[in-house]
């Protein structure tokens, strides 16, 4: 008669079991809190505006629903809006896309890419504002123009140039550095747990 060893599953409190996936959590804990607080600083506000920028674009009269929601919630009369140029409009919300984009991919990739970072951000910044122009296609009362995707992309050039601009400025530095900083600070916790 053989002796087969049989593997014994896992039982709940089983001190050898639950102590060696206790190791395991604990030495992947602080990695994992440098990506999650990496993606909610930088990844989650592209994202988000993002996805704001499609909610949006999905209205069929956005600049007249503006002023509906600025009058029933706000208890105010707003011809701001109707009155504002659609070029105008495209250029400022893809500058802050443009923004948020070079801002999130100079984070996830630093000085690795360095002034391709921008070249990246434009290509991505147009993409962008293709799929968008694509997707007024399907919506009533919109229309699809060359020169909002030229806006767009125009927006995405001046977003590019208010981060690095304000990059210089000492509030900002100071907060993206305390950013980097924390995150430094949780890498070398999970390295030091290793």
């Amino acid at each position: 008669m053989t002796n087969k060893t049989v593997k014994e599953p896992y039982v709940r409190g089983n001190p050898a079991t639950s102590a060696h996936k206790h190791s395991l959590l604990s030495t992947q804990s602080p990695h994992y809190q440098q990506k999650l607080v990496g993606f909610i600083c930088y990844w989650l506000p592209l994202f988000l505006y993002a996805g704001t920028i499609v909610l949006v674009s999905s209205l069929s009269t956005p600049k007249i629903q503006f002023e509906v929601m600025a009058q029933a919630y706000l208890s105010i009369s707003v011809k701001f809006f109707s009155q504002m140029n659609d070029k105008i409009v495209h250029l400022i919300e893809y500058a802050i896309l443009g923004l948020l984009t070079h801002r999130a991919i100079r984070y996830s990739w630093g000085n690795q890419l360095g002034a391709f970072s921008a070249f990246i951000t434009i290509i991505a910044v147009g993409l962008f504002g293709c799929t968008d122009e694509f997707h007024q296609w399907f919506i009533p009362l919109r229309k699809v123009e060359v020169l909002d995707l030229m806006a767009d992309i125009t927006g995405g050039f001046i977003g590019i140039a208010l981060w690095e601009w304000g990059r210089t400025l000492p509030a900002i530095r100071e907060i993206e550095e305390q950013i980097l900083l924390k995150l430094q600070l949780i890498k070398s916790l999970a390295a030091s747990k290793l």
